[in-house]
């Protein structure tokens, strides 16, 4: 819904999805399928064009070539860092950031903006510009992605301060091999075996929304059976409410959903990422904020 809200504001009514998939956590797989579903009872946006990329430069031009010639907005899914900035420098190889025609959307779940996170440990968290080379090794093309970087909008979950994810991955790594998995020595792995993954602030507010369903069914009933412990009707209803988590305000509805907010993040003049819009799904009524620096 955010995207859809996006592509409304904007008045984009026609548009290319393209995506790679992950076939581990198959994030962006189920992207382009609620994003197909969602549009398809839209009448004033359609897709003109979609495309399951392989992750290769060959297969990205194929597909840029092919969106040259039938749309200007393209809505993207990257499940890795790396296929991402291998589309941007796609983009500059093809002459689509030599002026403003062109949109890139890019969509996620990963609470971290035009930002990336390069590494993570007990030392703390580091970010870097999402169009950055971060792998190690430097093929000198940070200007090239840069340039597509300008052209493109990223939508993303709220994300917190560095300051709150390191205290939450200190707190992580304190609990590392601790009880119920009782692990130490060669099990626990090498030191950059140890780094907190960045779905892992996701995973707590998962968990603590549900631990504080189960306290709330208790609190009403005056105790807490297994009959009503596996009741998932219940446990979702009960689960209804707000709490502030580790990846923002958490909002969840009578179904245990969340009500999520979205922003909406570009480059400025200098390059820097501002947030410029503010996306919210409040009982299933959104709103969208626009801010102003």
């Amino acid at each position: 819904m955010g995207v859809q809200a996006l592509l409304m504001q904007f008045q984009w009514q026609e548009i290319s999805t393209i995506y790679i998939p992950d076939n581990i956590g198959m994030v962006c797989s189920y992207f382009q399928q609620d994003m197909e579903s969602l549009l398809n009872n839209n009448p004033n946006i359609t897709i003109v064009y979609k495309k399951q990329m392989d992750p290769t430069p060959a297969s990205m031009k194929e597909t840029l070539n092919k969106i040259k010639t039938c749309s200007r907005i393209i809505v993207s899914c990257f499940d890795s860092a790396v296929d991402r900035r291998n589309f941007l420098l796609a983009m500059n190889d093809l002459g689509l950031v030599e002026s403003s025609e062109y949109v890139l959307i890019v969509a996620q779940l990963k609470n971290q903006g035009m930002l990336q996170q390069i590494s993570s440990g007990v030392n703390g968290v580091q970010y870097d510009s999402f169009w950055k080379q971060t792998d190690g090794s430097n093929d000198g093309r940070d200007a090239d992605a840069l340039k597509a970087a300008r052209r493109s909008i990223v939508i993303d979950l709220e994300n917190q301060s560095v300051d709150q994810i390191n205290t939450f991955n200190k707190k992580m790594y304190a609990q590392f091999g601790q009880p119920p998995f009782n692990c130490n020595g060669s099990c626990m792995g090498g030191a950059d075996e140890q780094n907190p993954s960045p779905y892992a602030r996701s995973l707590y507010d998962t968990t603590y929304s549900y631990l504080r369903a189960l306290n709330l069914t208790k609190a009403q009933y005056g105790y807490l059976s297994t009959d009503l412990a596996r009741n998932g009707t219940l446990i979702n209803n009960m689960s209804n409410g707000e709490f502030i988590g580790e990846t923002g305000t958490v909002i969840l509805d009578s179904l245990g959903n969340r009500e999520p907010t979205f922003y909406i993040t570009i480059l400025d003049t200098q390059d820097q990422p501002q947030d410029v819009i503010q996306i919210s799904i409040l009982n299933s009524i959104l709103s969208l904020t626009k801010k102003i620096y």
